[in-house]
């Protein structure tokens, strides 16, 4: 350490690497990587220091292979002289009322404890819920944009549109869009809320206080929440389909027409009611059909940058009506949602009516100029 151009006496480091160093996180990476080499049943995620190991358990059998896949992780800790904190274990379950051994099972940590089951843990910056319905987590998104919001309209005096636009994009939409492509909320009310926020926040700017929310949105050429969120599925989809990302076992195939299409997961209709909700607006099934509603222009876009794919998308979706269910607005709705679901059919039917009608006319013209002929 250099401390006022002098240096401090060298020490052997006998554990651990020096905190903010290159070398330190590759030496950690090498040192977790076999952490999982005796596990069995259960898959072993790891980010830096934070470990997940997850098993589907439907019998008594599975139960015990995964309380042993634990165990195998405990030793593989106390060989390598490593120590885990089991006062931040956590339990979550997916519960089936199909399935009731999952009501008198229990897993213990290292030292024999057993590990406290919770209804939501925070995983990665996501609140994951036992209902996969990601409620709890869209809460604390809504109540953190509603107190960001607040501040900034408190702390600054300005109502200028540059000021406050730059300030909303900088430190509200982050929060907002981090992880969307996930936590995506599908109930209306849920919708409503937060894009409450941020037409209270944008009518705030000077010149927009007798325009509607859609209004202002093209003014300011700002996507309404919902609609950030279907495009950032989108452009996730397509980076999994070029390989960007890890894939996320999603089947594409080019049809008949020379179309990229893919194949959207399967969704039981005799599962429970929460299982369906959940995968039926999961990522990999509501993007996916998202995906095979756009243009074919779009779609087979391929060996491009991310940039240019997104100038791509955002050219066609200027054409697609942004319409959120706001109170005040409902009456004038073309359609149920402002998802791209229901949006991209209505606005292709309104364009092919625009596009028949144009045809219509010139066929008359041109009967009425035949006639003209003919009578002349």
């Amino acid at each position: 350490m250099l401390v006022n151009n002098h240096f401090s006496e060298d020490v052997e480091v006998v554990s651990g690497v020096p905190q903010g160093s290159v070398l330190g996180p590759l030496l950690f990476v090498i040192m977790i990587n076999d952490i999982d080499n005796t596990v069995k049943q259960a898959k072993v995620r790891c980010f830096a220091d934070d470990t997940r190991a997850t098993a589907g358990v439907g019998d008594v059998k599975q139960a015990s292979l995964l309380q042993s896949d634990l165990e195998a992780i405990y030793e593989w800790a106390a060989k390598n002289k490593m120590e885990f904190n089991n006062s931040k274990f956590e339990l979550m379950r997916y519960r089936l009322a199909s399935n009731p051994i999952q009501w008198f099972t229990s897993y213990t940590d290292s030292t024999g404890n057993v590990i406290q089951e919770k209804e939501d843990i925070k995983d990665l910056g996501v609140t994951m819920s036992n209902t996969a319905d990601f409620k709890t987590h869209i809460k604390k998104v809504t109540d953190s944009l509603r107190n960001i919001a607040g501040w900034i309209l408190r702390t600054f005096r300005t109502r200028d549109k540059q000021a406050l636009l730059t300030a909303w994009k900088t430190l509200a939409l982050p929060i907002h869009d981090y992880c969307s492509q996930l936590w995506s909320p599908y109930s209306e009310g849920e919708k409503r809320q937060l894009e409450q926020i941020q037409w209270s926040f944008i009518r705030k700017i000077s010149g927009l206080h007798y325009d509607d929310y859609w209004d202002a949105l093209k003014k300011l050429g700002l996507y309404s929440l919902e609609r950030r969120r279907d495009r950032y599925r989108v452009i996730y989809l397509w980076k999994t389909i070029e390989g960007l990302v890890p894939p996320l076992g999603l089947n594409h195939t080019w049809n008949p027409r020379r179309v990229r299409t893919v194949k959207p997961v399967d969704v039981a209709r005799n599962a429970a009611t929460w299982v369906r909700n959940a995968k039926a607006h999961s990522f990999r099934y509501e993007s996916v059909r998202m995906w095979n509603l756009l243009p074919i222009g779009i779609r087979n876009t391929t060996h491009v940058s991310v940039d240019a794919f997104k100038r791509r998308l955002d050219n066609y979706l200027t054409n697609i009506p942004d319409q959120p269910r706001l109170p005040s607005l409902t009456s004038q709705c073309i359609t149920t949602s402002n998802c791209l679901l229901e949006m991209i059919p209505v606005s292709e039917n309104v364009r092919l009516r625009s596009v028949q009608s144009i045809g219509a006319i010139d066929d008359h013209r041109n009967e009425g100029g035949a006639t003209l002929t003919s009578l002349h």
